[in-house]
């Protein structure tokens, strides 16, 4: 994650971390103590509009979906297991015009 967060600065972009403790996030604009569950999207759009997610534990991802702004990207890294799966709205996802990527290799 540290990596990812590093070339998100680098690139210029305004970064969020999220953590279940509170502790130090390199490279983090804002730093968010939660699980990422319901309570996180609120807690992210405090921040502002959401753009881009890159998840990089691949736990709740369904919740992302719904903190994303119009046009935004969620981008996968990593799952806990390669059967994971998570639910998705369709219709909330093509309404907002979002993409999904996935580097997942995990076999």
């Amino acid at each position: 994650a540290r990596f990812i967060m590093g070339l998100a600065k680098w690139k210029g972009v305004q970064t969020v971390g999220i953590v279940r403790r509170s502790d130090p996030v390199e490279f983090a604009d804002h730093v968010i103590v939660s699980s990422v569950d319901r309570d996180m999207i609120a807690k992210l759009k405090e921040v502002g509009d959401v753009h881009a997610v890159v998840d990089t534990v691949g736990i709740g991802t369904e919740h992302f979906v719904d903190a994303l702004a119009p046009h935004g990207r969620l981008v996968i890294l990593s799952s806990p297991t390669p059967s994971t799966s998570f639910p998705l709205m369709i219709k909330d996802f093509y309404r907002k015009d979002l993409t999904l990527h996935s580097t997942e290799t995990m076999q």
